[in-house]
């Protein structure tokens, strides 16, 4: 029993972390939506990347999370029932609801492969499709799934049934299958027409439309024959379609990568674009007027008018965020392409302080509660040059400095109120001494494109970046930037963000996953092994608590000043900035508008996993494509293997003898924290993987 008490300790406590950070711009949240089911007019569905699942119960005016029990990205959701739904995704993932939406379990697909759509004829007969030419069926309502055949290996994108004998699918290089037996069998009609098809629907038994892109412009293909033939429609030339939907025999929606939504009137044969304010991913009507949309940045649309014009149920800001700061525990900004965005009740609430198509934001720095200065871009006749903004009312106002220096500034660091520095993307160094009120360029090497600067005093600093001549990436000054002097050290790859806890100890994220270290001031640095993805920004609100950002939503936090980083994933979106008030209360943010809020530490409160946890031996850790899992202590007879992810769901099992190590092929499992069960006769040992 005390084992068993154990696991599930160990089992909740990752569990729980999903729900560390909560979104904060934009509301709903952030994820992109990739696929929206309604099953009336007020309960509908829409599920997206990172396990996120979203329903309403009162036609879009508001939407709870689900909770998915996944970290996979989902693709796409069928409800052939107001209680019964399926999800597909990355990985092989298939989720069935029996009660509307309030519990959703894993079912066993068989394959890794991502499915991107799926589509049930009843409550017990339905298909996906995906990568490879896979095709899956199942009789007994998702409880097992077998593969259906076809002559072909295309990825296919989308699958649609006008009953349980006659279905169609299509997909890469245009390619488009037909069964009429069920997918028993499958024919091919079309392939090799355009890059890709991305989605399939047809009206009746003769007359279906299929759209996707071709040469990077949109791409429309209609049948009046059951699919016997099919002809190209005129489309106006854009990025590629996305989706389309019929609401009846005549009236049908295209969604496509420009924004727009397509309309016909007449089956297909013509199409009348207006804006949608928003590329849409996948649309669902529930009756001839009212349809929604979803799509990249967590966005959700709405037309009452019949695709006429579409009005956004989420809100906030979607300009990409480049970086966060708070000057306490109330007032903060962030910087987003073209705008800021501030925040006066603790980050809870954003609105934009600031727009412009001139200049665009990259850096923001407090001088004190009222004043900021902001760096920027601007665009002269082709030209990027060097701008600074300036507030001293809160951000109410804003007084913008330009030079005609070239310049892309990308960072800011100000040792104290009156001096100031920033560099930027052609190597080019601005400093001021009385506030950001002027600024003057003290340094330009135009192939040193730098990302970070971090001052430790008023005369002695470093600049991160990337010197394309002979791959070195850190200069520092000792004399308040008069001159600098170039760090023989050699990066793998442009150096993003760099942070000092005192006059010794600082550290250094780059791309490649890198990290560097340094305890004696910059003289030398030293690299982390971790395996992981591009790092973008860092931040130590306190010596020994440190924390870092990077892409697809990674954040990695220390307890002990450095020596160990622990990680986890917060989201799909790329993490730019992340910015801690003190060691609990933080702020993480990036692509497409996301900014996150943690108030615990993002609730990462255990230790790092060590190459030997309880009695296990995992190596190496982390791991990318395979692992090897042994035991520290011999046990007779065979031993259990299991992998759960964080949020609990049970994703592989093996069994070994525990003499004899346990190489395990982890290829097909998705990037994140895991928990090693391993159970012999005797006794039951947990310890953590992080697999990449």
């Amino acid at each position: 029993m005390k084992l068993f008490i154990s696991w599930c300790l160990l089992l909740l406590l990752p569990l729980s972390l999903s729900a560390q950070w909560s979104w904060k711009n934009p509301k709903i949240q952030g994820n992109p939506l990739c696929s929206v089911d309604f099953t009336d007019a007020n309960t509908g569905y829409t599920v997206g990347e990172f396990g996120t699942i979203l329903k309403t119960t009162n036609g879009g005016q508001t939407w709870a999370f689900c909770n998915s029990g996944t970290q996979a990205n989902l693709r796409s959701v069928c409800f052939p029932s107001p209680s019964l739904g399926f999800i597909t995704g990355n990985n092989g993932t298939i989720l069935k609801t029996s009660d509307a939406g309030v519990t959703w379990n894993a079912l066993t697909s068989g394959t890794h492969f991502e499915l991107p759509s799926v589509f049930f004829v009843s409550e017990t007969t339905g298909y996906t499709c995906g990568q490879n030419g896979m095709i899956l069926k199942t009789t007994d309502g998702g409880a097992t799934w077998i593969q259906s055949k076809w002559s072909g290996a295309a990825y296919l994108k989308s699958i649609f049934f006008l009953n349980d004998q006659v279905g169609y699918a299509c997909g890469q290089h245009g390619t488009i299958i037909r069964t009429i037996n069920g997918g028993l069998g499958w024919t091919i009609q079309k392939e090799y027409i355009a890059d890709e098809l991305r989605s399939i629907w047809f009206t009746d038994s003769l007359n279906g439309c299929a759209a996707g892109m071709k040469s990077w412009n949109n791409y429309m293909v209609r049948t009046t024959d059951g699919g016997a033939t099919w002809t190209e429609i005129t489309m106006p030339m854009e990025d590629g379609l996305l989706f389309v939907t019929f609401t009846s025999t005549t009236t049908g929606f295209a969604s496509g990568s420009a924004g727009n939504i397509f309309k016909t009137t007449d089956g297909g044969a013509t199409w009348n674009s207006r804006p949608a304010g928003s590329h849409l991913l996948s649309l669902t009507f529930t009756d001839a007027n009212t349809g929604y949309g979803v799509g990249p940045g967590g966005n959700i649309m709405k037309t009452v008018d019949g695709g006429e014009s579409w009005t956004p149920l989420s809100s906030g800001s979607n300009n990409n965020i480049s970086a966060i700061t708070f000057v306490n525990d109330l007032k903060g900004f962030a910087t987003g392409y073209n705008c800021i965005l501030a925040s006066d009740d603790g980050g809870e609430t954003w609105q934009q302080c600031y727009h412009s198509s001139t200049y665009e934001p990259t850096d923001v720095a407090f001088l004190d509660e009222n004043t900021a200065i902001v760096a920027a871009a601007w665009l002269d006749w082709h030209n990027w040059k060097a701008a600074f903004l300036r507030t001293t009312d809160g951000g109410l106002t804003w007084n913008v400095t330009q030079s005609d220096v070239y310049g892309w500034p990308k960072a800011l660091a100000f040792p104290n109120q009156m001096t100031g520095y920033s560099v930027g993307y052609f190597g080019d160094i601005f400093k001021t001494t009385d506030g950001g009120i002027t600024w003057t360029q003290i340094w330009n090497e135009y192939y040193f494109s730098l990302n970070g600067v971090f001052f430790t005093s008023p005369t002695n600093g470093f600049a991160v970046g990337y010197f394309s001549q002979d791959g070195r990436g850190i200069i520092q000054t000792t004399d308040g930037g008069l001159t600098w002097t170039i760090h023989p050290y050699r990066p793998d790859g442009a150096l993003r963000d760099v942070c000092f806890t005192d006059s010794l100890n600082g550290f250094i994220v780059g791309e490649n996953g890198q990290i560097l270290r340094t305890t004696d001031g910059g003289t030398s640095w030293t690299k982390i092994p971790l395996m992981v993805e591009n790092l973008f920004s860092v931040h130590f609100p306190d010596k020994q608590t440190g924390y870092i950002a990077g892409e697809g939503g990674i954040i990695l936090k220390t307890w002990d000043g450095g020596n160990s980083w622990y990680l986890t994933k917060i989201t799909t979106q790329p993490m730019n900035s992340v910015f801690f008030i003190n060691p609990s209360v933080g702020f993480a943010a990036g692509g497409s508008g996301a900014i996150l809020k943690t108030t615990n530490g993002g609730g990462l409160n255990i230790e790092e996993p060590a190459r030997k946890q309880n009695g296990i031996g995992i190596s190496p850790n982390p791991a990318r494509d395979r692992i090897t899992i042994t035991l520290t202590a011999s046990d007779p007879g065979e031993t259990e293997v299991d992998f759960y992810e964080i949020t609990g769901r049970h994703v592989l099992s093996k069994s070994f003898r525990p003499l004899q190590p346990l190489d395990v092929d982890i290829s097909g499992l998705t990037a994140g924290l895991y928990l090693v069960k391993v159970k012999t006769s005797n006794r039951v040992e947990v310890g953590k993987a992080i697999i990449w």
